[in-house]
């Protein structure tokens, strides 16, 4: 059985938001561009833009002027 790429992206990520977080707690000094942040946490530019936008908004990353996203 073939898995679409939404099945996939659900199964590798159950709580993208957590797994986000800790690596950047994890690996400190990590700053991402949206496609680099996408292809680490293996999830589509959309869904990790979401993320990463509602991180910024919680306080918990923010986006430097170049669009990276970095921790707090």
């Amino acid at each position: 059985m073939q898995l679409d790429v939404g099945t996939r992206e659900r199964l590798q990520v159950r709580n993208p938001t957590e797994s986000i977080l800790s690596s950047y707690q994890e690996m400190p000094g990590l700053i991402l561009h949206l496609n680099q942040a996408a292809r680490l946490f293996g999830l589509r530019e959309a869904t990790c833009r979401t993320v990463l936008d509602d991180l910024v908004r919680q306080g918990k990353l923010r986006r430097a002027a170049d669009g990276q996203y970095l921790a707090v």
